[in-house]
């Protein structure tokens, strides 16, 4: 080994252990809430959209939580099996969940026998993000507005099949809203996750479909798919030349969120204090211009407002969800 090699040796070693010694800095910084990891369970494959965001906090969050942080996958059953786990938790687990409406809210009405109680076992200690979702055509639809959709909806009743990226989610009943605004009933079709999904409407195997615009995103930047229009009060800052909803005459509002939630047998001020630290590390400028740039609201709101925004959203939700008839006998 020449001089030059044991020098760069060297110089890589030390670069090394000045990362590990500033990890371990940053996570001594701060009077840990917890006495080891954190875990993170999230209801949905690597990749998909809440994996991600909760991948990107979990980065941040290290320091400002003074230990390590660990997202772990357990997809399936449309995140309720990470939904139970949680809720099912002991008071000494450092474990969360990080879910969408879907298991907390969505799931209680509609499954018979779902396994866990999310009001009773699950208490939200933070509202993350929120997200809008939107209405798009397939690139060959030659529609430029709900009005052209209308008409189409009529005139080729056979043709107006409408995908969603699951059924019994928040966008599955956002379709069902919007197929009560047509003249002719659309054809839901269900898919399993938003890949598939986008993947049919890009190539016009699906003439429209309702999803987030984070995953929409795709499909617009690629020429495959146009948004007619999006779900929030206002319009979505980077689509602002889309009307929402509302404005193009489908009386439909909603917005999906990402929130974090720990089992009712957590301490409470051990739950409080992940709460508001973990809301905290959503609000700085660094993180939630991330969030921003990925489509989505960075709202951060500690226990006590999530648990009251959380509550108005099942006050809305939970009897559009029993007027559908839609459950499963299970």
């Amino acid at each position: 080994m020449t001089g030059w090699q044991v020098l760069d040796r060297w110089i890589k070693t030390l670069a090394f252990c000045g990362l590990a010694f500033g990890t371990f800095n940053a996570l001594a910084a701060v009077p840990p809430v917890v006495d080891d990891r954190l875990f993170i369970l999230v209801g949905a494959p690597a990749g998909d959209p809440p994996d991600r965001v909760a991948r990107l906090l979990a980065h941040h969050l290290e320091p400002h939580l003074g230990v390590p942080v660990v997202v772990e996958n357990r997809s399936g059953a449309g995140g309720r099996l990470a939904a139970q786990q949680v809720a099912e938790a002991g008071s000494e687990d450092n474990v969360l969940l990080f879910s969408a409406p879907g298991p907390i809210v969505i799931a209680p009405v509609v499954f018979r026998n779902l396994g866990y109680d999310a009001l009773e076992s699950l208490l939200p200690i933070t509202l993350a993000v929120r997200y809008d979702f939107g209405l798009a055509v397939s690139p060959n639809g030659n529609l430029a507005s709900i009005d052209d959709l209308q008409v189409w909806a009529y005139t080729n009743p056979k043709a107006c099949h409408l995908g969603v990226p699951g059924a019994g989610t928040l966008a599955w009943f956002i379709a069902y809203l919007i197929d009560q605004q047509l003249p002719e009933p659309a054809q839901l079709i269900n898919y399993r996750g938003s890949a598939p999904m986008l993947a049919d409407l890009m190539t016009d195997r699906v003439a429209l479909g309702v999803d987030t615009l984070e995953s929409l995103q795709v499909a617009v930047a690629a020429d495959k798919a146009k948004i007619l229009a999006t779900s929030g009060l206002e319009r979505n800052p980077d689509f602002p030349d889309v009307p929402t909803f509302e404005e193009a005459g489908l009386g439909v509002e909603a917005r999906g969120w990402f929130g974090f939630f720990a089992s009712a047998n957590m301490s409470p001020g051990r739950r409080n204090e992940l709460g508001e630290r973990i809301a905290q590390t959503v609000r700085q400028p660094e993180v939630a211009e991330t969030l921003r740039r990925l489509g989505y609201d960075p709202v951060g709101l500690g226990p006590t407002s999530a648990t009251q925004e959380i509550n108005l959203f099942r006050q809305k939700w939970v009897p559009i969800i029993r007027s559908t008839g839609y459950e499963v006998a299970y």
